[in-house]
C-alpha cells in the first residue's frame, strides 16, 4: 500500500478542504509532518482510522470544525469528510468517508448524520468504478486490515 494523499473537509482543526501530499518517490518516500502541539499532527492521523474505520479516539464526538458549525445559519447543513488515495497491488483506490452536520437550534450541539463510506477504483482506462456499499468495508480490510492499522498510523499520544 502507498498512500498518495489525504483530503480533508471541516475536519476538527481543518477548516474548508485541506489536502497533505505524500511522497511517492521510489527513493525518496518519506513524508515528514512536523508541527507545535494542536496543530493537527494527531488529527491527522486520527482522520486516517476515520476514514478507513470509522474510529476515533477524540474525546468529543463532534467532528465538523468549530469555527465552521459557528458560521452555519439555522437549518443549514455542512459536510465533513475525508479522502485518502492510495494504490494497492497496482489498483488507484479513492477512500472517503462522509458526515453531515445540521444546525437546528441554538444549543450548539450538531445534528450529525450516520456517516457514509465510499470505495472506488481506477480501471485500467483510467476510469473510476465504484465499489458497492455492501462490499466497501470489506474492500479497505483487505487494503490494510484495521488491526494492524496501529502500526502504520501510529499516534504517538495515546
Amino acid at each position: 500500500m502507498l498512500i498518495k494523499q489525504i483530503t480533508l473537509k471541516n475536519f476538527r482543526q481543518y477548516k474548508d478542504k485541506q489536502t497533505v501530499e505524500f511522497s511517492c518517490d521510489k527513493e525518496k518516500n518519506v513524508t515528514v509532518i512536523l508541527g507545535i502541539n494542536t496543530s493537527g499532527k494527531t488529527t491527522l492521523i486520527q482522520a486516517f482510522n476515520w476514514c478507513l474505520y470509522g474510529q476515533t479516539s477524540f474525546k468529543s464526538r463532534e467532528l465538523i470544525n468549530t469555527e465552521t458549525y459557528q458560521k452555519m445559519s439555522l437549518y443549514s447543513k455542512e459536510d465533513v469528510y475525508v479522502e485518502v488515495v492510495l494504490c494497492h497491488e497496482d489498483t488507484e483506490y479513492v477512500i472517503k468517508r462522509t458526515q453531515n452536520v445540521s444546525k437546528n437550534d441554538d444549543s450548539g450541539v450538531p445534528i450529525c448524520s450516520k456517516p457514509i463510506l465510499e470505495v472506488a477504483y481506477k480501471e485500467e482506462n483510467g476510469e473510476m468504478e465504484t465499489i458497492s456499499s455492501v462490499d466497501v468495508q470489506n474492500t479497505v480490510e483487505k487494503i490494510l486490515p484495521e488491526a494492524l492499522s496501529g502500526y502504520f498510523f501510529f499516534d504517538g499520544e495515546h
